[in-house]
């Protein structure tokens, strides 16, 4: 009768044993599928609560939303045009010679040229190759310093044209350097 009472309590505990072995295991499918409904409830989240909050978009009259309201721009009139092409000089660097080719075109407030203007090409030319000629290769070349360089051509060039030519912009179409 012992015998029978070890065998049933031995059986018992291989029972227990694989109950535990089932609870153990779960189905892996269980933990995909909660983790994909975590990320589709954690992206509905963010796009419909925090992308609004840090990027608010402007409102339209009709309740549409659109990034930039477009403002209407007024027409710009083009005065006139002249053009100083291939002003070549050299450039400063140190331990080679260095040279930059350049077309300038100055662009008036007047729709036609104003007179005298032609007259000092020369004394333009002379003025803007002063100019290109205290820059060392890397300002010449350097974009974001382009804008310092049409400045002090303009004030430059100003002071020797007539009172009559007033420079509304100066562009630089062309700038080469070797």
């Amino acid at each position: 009768m012992e015998d029978e009472l070890q065998e049933e309590g031995f059986g018992e505990e291989k029972a227990e044993a694989e109950v535990k072995k089932k609870k153990g295991k779960k189905n892996p499918l269980i933990f995909v599928v909660g983790f994909v409904v975590l990320v589709v409830v954690a992206y509905f989240i963010v796009v419909g609560v925090v992308k609004p909050w840090l990027f608010p978009e402007k409102k339209v009259e009709e309740g549409l939303t659109q990034k930039k309201v477009e403002e209407p721009q007024e027409k710009k009139e083009f005065g006139a045009v002249y053009e100083i092409k291939e002003i070549t000089v050299n450039v400063r660097e140190r331990n080679r010679s260095r040279y930059l080719i350049a077309d300038v075109v100055l662009e008036f407030e007047e729709k036609k040229l104003p007179k005298g203007v032609e007259e000092r090409d020369s004394y333009m030319r002379d003025v803007i190759r002063g100019i290109f000629g205290r820059l060392t290769y890397e300002k010449a070349m350097d974009v974001t310093y382009e804008d310092t360089i049409k400045a002090q051509i303009k004030e430059e060039v100003s002071k020797i044209l007539p009172e009559n030519a007033k420079i509304r912009r100066v562009l630089l179409p062309k700038k080469v350097a070797q």
